[in-house]
């Protein structure tokens, strides 16, 4: 019996491996982060090539005070593409509440600072998303 029960160790073992080995190869995970850091040097390169003055996208002045809001709602954006892509894609698939969560925050604070406007608050959405979040992770069927 203790042959059989070694033996059933040395699989639990092998099976915990490929599951380790599988979750540290994420190809959407480390294309999204690329993404984010090429969107941020893209961002900063417009800034700066644009002079004092700074560029205008969607009739939002992006200078040097606010290119830090433009690369936060890039990188919302995405996140989401990313969480998009483990949706449509079975062989990607992997928990998303944190990453849509990051996406949502990123997203929120960064198109606040753009939008600056003083009758709108975008901050109460990131609570709100939040606990739409907590909300289909309760009512999401488990696995066994």
């Amino acid at each position: 019996m203790s042959e059989e029960r070694r033996h059933e160790k040395q699989d639990e073992k092998r099976d915990d491996e490929k599951g380790a080995e599988k979750w540290a190869r994420d190809p959407v995970g480390a294309a999204v982060w690329a993404l984010i850091l090429i969107w941020a040097g893209v961002a900063f390169l417009l800034v700066n090539a644009a002079g004092e003055g700074g560029v205008t996208i969607l009739s939002t002045d992006i200078d040097d005070t606010n290119v830090w809001a433009l690369i936060m709602a890039g990188a919302g954006v995405l996140i989401w593409l990313g969480v998009l892509v483990r949706v449509v894609m079975p062989a990607h698939r992997r928990p998303l509440g944190g990453s849509i969560i990051l996406g949502t925050i990123f997203l929120i604070i960064g198109a606040g600072e753009l939008i600056q406007d003083e009758d709108v608050e975008l901050w109460p959405l990131i609570i709100i998303a939040v606990g739409v979040s907590m909300l289909f992770g309760f009512f999401r069927p488990r696995r066994t």
